[in-house]
């Protein structure tokens, strides 16, 4: 993960920069030589330490805000700490625990999955968690139901075989009869259950199919209403938890940064962009500062791939470059686990 070649660091430097990178997580403030070796037991007189430090922001792991203070992480000094944690990405046995339990009572419909899983993942790490879905082509249409709520007003209700639920609302031009709803509702069943969703664009209503001009009118309404829904490129692609607590989440990074990004957040594409990486490796991904623009610096996003009968999403968080990293990686691949364990006996029951 780090960019630069990290065998220019011996065994001392690279002790004193993981100290570093601990010790600002732990406190937000700037570190100096002398709390590294009290502190992390450091095997080094302060004046070796300081030169160290000095050595470590020459070479861009670690910045000095002011000429006589202490120092504090670079983008590559986070990315070193991140690559050199090893097996102290691991979980406590009550978020294991937590993480069982959610699964076991999260709901079966699929697009409230998603969304309870981004906010749970962001109870757990104290960030914004997000969850990225990308199309299933093989998502058939299990039931269709066309209620009418007042004389013209029509919501029409689409079930998947993977337990999402599509809801469209429209007006028809005319007055409708309940007999005309519930028998365009029979043409709309005859025609779309067991459908792929793909493949609706190939249905034709015509008057072989029986009934009056108006039920196949409402009919073909439908079914363009619900070509529009599912042709549209975002649409349900990200699921977001913890907006109402954002300015808690976010709450060091200053009023500037965070209204930055609430104006960023509007453009969920920007969450499909970012986890792109892991979904087309297949592999976790952190994110750190600047390889997360538009965000500003201050910002890291961890994401790690799931997988659902052969297609490929993401689920992650986006918080403070100061965030836990070894808790919040665990917390992540964890969760992309049990995710797809979870679909895969969803889709397979």
């Amino acid at each position: 993960m780090g960019r630069k070649r990290l065998d220019e660091l011996n065994a001392r430097r690279q002790k004193v920069l993981r100290a570093v990178v601990q010790e600002y997580i732990l406190t937000g403030n700037e570190v100096a030589s002398e709390r590294l070796v009290t502190r992390y037991g450091i095997e080094a007189s302060p004046a070796t330490v300081r030169n160290d430090l000095a050595w470590l922001t020459e070479r861009g792991y670690l910045y000095q805000p002011h000429p006589s203070g202490g120092r504090i992480p670079t983008d590559e000094g986070y990315r070193f700490y991140v690559s050199s944690l090893g097996r102290e990405m691991v979980l406590t046995p009550d978020e294991e625990q937590a993480i069982q339990r959610f699964f076991a009572l999260v709901s079966k419909e699929i697009d409230e999955l998603y969304l309870q899983a981004a906010r749970f993942l962001a109870r757990l790490t104290r960030c914004l968690g997000v969850t990225v879905i990308t199309t299933v082509p093989q998502v058939r249409i299990r039931h269709v139901d066309l209620v009418q709520l007042g004389p013209r007003s029509l919501l029409f209700l689409v079930v998947l075989d993977d337990g999402g639920v599509i809801r469209i609302g429209f007006e028809s031009a005319e007055p409708l009869e309940a007999e005309t709803v519930r028998l365009a509702e029979r043409l709309l069943s005859a025609k779309l259950e067991n459908l792929e969703l793909t493949k609706i664009g190939e249905v034709v209503i015509s008057e072989e199919d029986g009934h009056d001009e108006m039920v196949r009118a409402i009919a073909r309404r439908s079914f363009a209403e619900l070509a529009k829904e599912t042709q549209e490129e975002n649409r349900g692609n990200v699921f977001i938890g913890s907006t109402s607590d954002i300015a808690h989440v976010f709450q060091n990074v200053g009023a500037e940064k965070l209204l930055a990004l609430l104006s960023i957040l509007n453009e969920q594409s920007v969450f499909v962009s970012l986890a792109r990486e892991a979904m087309l490796s297949r592999s976790m991904i952190v994110k750190i500062g600047n390889d997360n623009l538009p965000f500003t610096p201050d910002f890291s996003f961890v994401a790690a791939p799931y997988e659902t009968r052969g297609a490929v999403g993401a689920i992650g968080v986006l918080g403070p470059k100061r965030m836990d990293y070894a808790r919040t990686i665990a917390i992540v691949r964890d969760m992309s686990r049990h995710l797809s364990w979870y679909l895969r006996d969803l889709y397979d029951a």
